[in-house]
């Protein structure tokens, strides 16, 4: 997977708008595996690239959820250092 700070989670959110299944895939990393599943006729060929599909949006879809967490606490973060520091400050002051 290809990841450049916030690039992917705002392509993945826009590209939930389009519905494109090939576009998903080749974002994803997976359009061969795609490719191949459309023309495979071995059943354990089938499986085995179902399986590869799964495991590679499953790892993607963690690592997504794992930078929104980590987005959502330095949010948090930066909201109680805002909150104590206008805590702290008396009235009349200006803010640092």
């Amino acid at each position: 997977m290809k990841f450049v700070g916030g690039l992917l989670i705002v392509a993945l959110s826009l590209q939930s708008q389009t519905s494109d299944p090939y576009a998903t895939a080749a974002l994803i990393g997976v359009l061969p595996e795609l490719k191949k599943l459309s023309v495979e006729t071995d059943r354990w060929q089938r499986l085995a690239l179902h399986q590869q599909i799964t495991e590679q949006v499953m790892a993607d879809s963690l690592q997504v959820d794992a930078v929104i967490a980590q987005i959502d606490n330095e949010i948090a973060r930066h909201q109680q250092r805002v909150s104590a520091r206008d805590h702290l400050q008396e009235p009349g002051q200006e803010a640092f």
